[in-house]
């Protein structure tokens, strides 16, 4: 995504920067390109070296997007996908992997990773990766307003019928009355 294509995205998602979260240990050539890719596309972007820290921040942070280094000593991907998307549904997640790795790699795309890249990493791919993420978060955010929209949509709604009901039997009340005046007892 160009410069002027992330700004036009930022604006129309509503957002200045997007926050992005690393998580990786292994692997100092991956952290040093991708951090400094992902900050000259404007990114606000947190690093985590052990799965612990970075899932006690994923609720509190938000992310947009979050990278992980499927090389992590002790990471558990299964634990991490099931509660980012537990916690944070918009979040989109991209696995790095190896090709050693591909089985386990397939496992959680199908399961909801938004994508795989395998190392070493090309730039090319890494940015489809990007714009593939921030259309899925930008689907997301525009369907939650538009069910925030549907919500207050149906609640005037029941309102309106609720006043109509009480329109509706105001209504009988004053022809009943009328009938009486017209057509007084005798």
């Amino acid at each position: 995504m160009t410069y002027c294509q992330n700004i036009l995205f930022h604006i129309l998602c509503g957002r200045t920067k997007f926050r992005c979260a690393i998580l990786s240990e292994s692997d100092k050539v991956f952290h040093r390109m991708v951090l400094s890719y992902l900050r000259d596309s404007d990114y606000e972007v947190d690093m985590f070296n052990d799965q612990a820290s970075a899932i006690s921040s994923i609720g509190k942070c938000r992310y947009s997007l979050l990278f992980v280094d499927m090389d992590m000593a002790g990471l558990d991907v299964f634990l991490l996908l099931s509660h980012t998307h537990h916690i944070c549904p918009e979040t989109s997640i991209i696995f790095i992997t190896d090709n050693e790795k591909m089985d386990i790699a397939m496992q959680v795309l199908k399961l909801g990773a938004a994508d795989i890249l395998v190392k070493p990493i090309d730039l090319f791919y890494l940015d489809a990766a990007l714009e593939k993420s921030l259309r899925l978060y930008k689907l997301i955010m525009e369907n939650r307003r538009a069910l925030k929209d549907i919500k207050e949509t149906q609640y005037v709604l029941a309102e309106l019928k609720y006043q109509n009901s009480q329109l509706v039997k105001e209504n009988e009340s004053l022809k009943l009355q009328i009938q009486l005046y017209n057509h007084p007892k005798r």
